[in-house]
C-alpha cells in the first residue's frame, strides 16, 4: 500500500468569501511565505562555492544572500501599524459598516490590516512593505501573473480585483478594495492609497 505524504491543504482564512471578492496575496503575506526561501538562499550561498562541503561559501556569497533577504522582509525595525493608517469613517464609506481592523503582520518592519464586513464580504486591505522594498520610491517590476497593469496618477498602478500598488517612504505598498463595484473598486483603492500615503 502506498502512503500519501503530501501535506494537507491549508485552510483559507476567508473561507466562504464569494469567488468574485477573493483577495490577491498581500505584500505582508508574501513576506511571510518568503521566510523559507530566505533560509534556503542563505544555505545555498554557504555551499555554492564548495559543493557539498559546509561552510566553504565565500563572504560575497553570504553578503549577497543577506541583501536578498533584506529586500524581501525590510529592516528589523518595529512593524508598521497598518490598522492605524485609516480612519473608521474612511473604511465605513467603502464597506458599509464600522469594524475593527485585523492586523496581518510580517517579518521586519512591514505590516498589513484588513477590514471586512461579514454581512456582504466587502473589504479593504492595506499592505505595507518593509523599508527598502521600493528604493527611491520606485516600485519593483509588476508580476505578470497578477494580470494587466493600469498606469495611474501619482506613480500608482492598478491591477485586476480592485488592487492599487504604490511606493511611499521607500516601501512597496498595496491596497485592495473588494466590493461589487467592478472597475470602481480600483478608483476607491486609489483614494485609500492617497490617504495611506499621507499617514505613513
Amino acid at each position: 500500500m502506498t502512503t500519501d505524504h503530501r501535506a494537507p491543504s491549508p485552510v483559507r482564512r476567508d473561507a466562504g468569501r464569494p469567488a468574485h471578492l477573493e483577495r490577491p496575496m498581500s505584500v505582508s503575506r508574501r513576506a511571510r511565505l518568503a521566510a523559507p526561501l530566505i533560509a534556503a538562499a542563505l544555505a545555498f550561498a554557504v555551499s555554492a562555492c564548495g559543493g557539498s562541503t559546509p561552510g566553504t561559501g565565500s563572504a560575497s556569497d553570504l553578503e549577497a544572500a543577506k541583501a536578498t533577504a533584506g529586500e524581501l522582509v525590510g529592516s528589523g525595525g518595529a512593524p508598521v501599524d497598518a490598522c492605524a493608517l485609516l480612519k473608521p469613517a474612511d473604511v465605513q464609506a467603502i464597506i458599509g459598516t464600522t469594524v475593527e481592523g485585523k492586523p496581518d503582520t510580517a517579518p521586519g518592519d512591514a505590516g498589513g490590516c484588513t477590514w471586512q464586513n461579514d454581512d456582504n464580504y466587502y473589504s479593504v486591505t492595506v499592505s505595507i512593505g518593509g523599508s527598502g522594498t521600493a528604493p527611491g520610491n520606485t516600485l519593483p517590476a509588476a508580476q505578470p501573473e497578477r494580470g494587466t497593469v493600469t498606469p495611474m496618477s501619482g506613480g500608482m498602478r492598478g491591477l485586476p480585483g480592485g488592487v492599487v500598488q504604490f511606493a511611499s517612504d521607500n516601501r512597496a505598498c498595496e491596497i485592495q478594495v473588494a466590493t461589487n463595484s467592478g472597475s470602481q473598486d480600483q478608483q476607491k483603492a486609489a483614494g485609500v492609497a492617497n490617504k495611506v500615503k499621507a499617514a505613513l
